[in-house]
């Protein structure tokens, strides 16, 4: 049933009928603790006191015979055995979900109250298809809150944050969304009578409306490639935001060259309101992330992760 498992394993004793009542919730726990290396954590995404969750652990290792974990006053790591024990657990925990979403799935509806940190600008890509997901689960309340900051729903009241860019190490579970690619894009009007733009060498004699977040200098640099090629370009403006849906709309009127998703700019490259600029160089992919405290997720949050990947998929 489990597989890749030693039947003869200190976790069942060679038969799954002598597994004790509270040993599936000790391994949960231990589990989640040596994901998140603390105690605190584990505790808050498990919503649990501290002193169960290290009860719990103390319990599983009087269980087992050994040690597994290292604990001092700064952090938490695991022992060699505990390590070995921790990749077990986890294949054990992750059947256990499988089976019981497979009996519970069809008959367990999504409802209650998701909270779903995002940017402004990443809510613009579900517009058109949250209508009907919400149509087919209505008994769910979404919450959006649309900010540009890094939101952590390890210790804020969030469920799901969206990530864009790189990730660091966190202790928060991940799921990958999708990639964004960007691309240069002017209004016609600004490129009528400019000539063609042959080189991304040339972008420092164009007006550029620059996205720089956290800080208000005005020059930047886009990392651009086309194929194997790679040029950092510096690149001066006098117009510097935090919105990627403004510098689009200020792309449209006329005010320069911005570098824009891909996704964001189909429509508008169709209507003719926006023209590609240098065919062929692209800024290199960020990837998209939805994060969560944990990985035992409710009903009403597994859908929406599902939601999120056939809408971006879709794009």
């Amino acid at each position: 049933m489990f597989h890749g498992l030693n039947n003869g394993s200190p976790i069942f004793g060679g038969k799954l009928d002598v597994m004790k009542p509270d040993l599936l919730r000790g391994i949960a726990v231990f589990t989640e603790v040596a994901r998140l290396k603390s105690v605190s954590r584990a505790a808050a995404a498990l919503e649990m006191p501290k002193s169960t969750v290290s009860r719990r652990v103390s319990m599983l290792e009087a269980e087992v015979g050994l040690r597994l974990l290292k604990r001092t006053t700064k952090k938490i790591e695991l022992t060699d055995e505990g390590q070995a024990y921790f990749a077990q657990c986890q294949q054990i925990l992750e059947a256990v979900e499988n089976a019981h979403e497979g009996l519970l799935g069809s008959r367990v509806e999504a409802s209650g109250h998701l909270r779903v940190a995002m940017t402004p600008d990443f809510a613009l890509r579900l517009v058109k298809t949250l209508p009907e997901f919400r149509a087919r689960h209505p008994k769910m309340l979404l919450e959006f809150d649309f900010t540009a900051r890094s939101v952590d729903p390890l210790t804020e009241h969030c469920d799901i944050a969206i990530h864009i860019g790189q990730l660091v190490d966190s202790g928060l579970t991940a799921y990958k969304l999708t990639d964004v690619v960007s691309q240069l894009y002017a209004a016609p009007s600004y490129l009528a009578g400019r000539g063609a733009i042959a080189t991304p060498h040339e972008l420092s004699e164009h007006a550029c409306i620059v996205a720089r977040p956290h800080t208000g200098e005005a020059l930047a640099t886009w990392d651009l490639r086309r194929g194997r090629e790679r040029l950092l370009v510096k690149v001066e403006s006098g117009l510097v935001l935090n919105s990627i849906g403004v510098i689009q709309r200020l792309a449209i009127a006329g005010a320069g060259i911005a570098l824009l998703p891909e996704d964001l700019c189909r429509e508008e490259v169709a209507a003719g309101r926006l023209a590609l600029v240098l065919k062929g160089w692209r800024a290199t992919a960020l990837p998209i992330h939805a994060l969560t405290a944990t990985r035992f997720l409710p009903a009403r949050t597994r859908v929406f992760l599902d939601y999120l990947r056939d809408a971006l998929g879709s794009i």
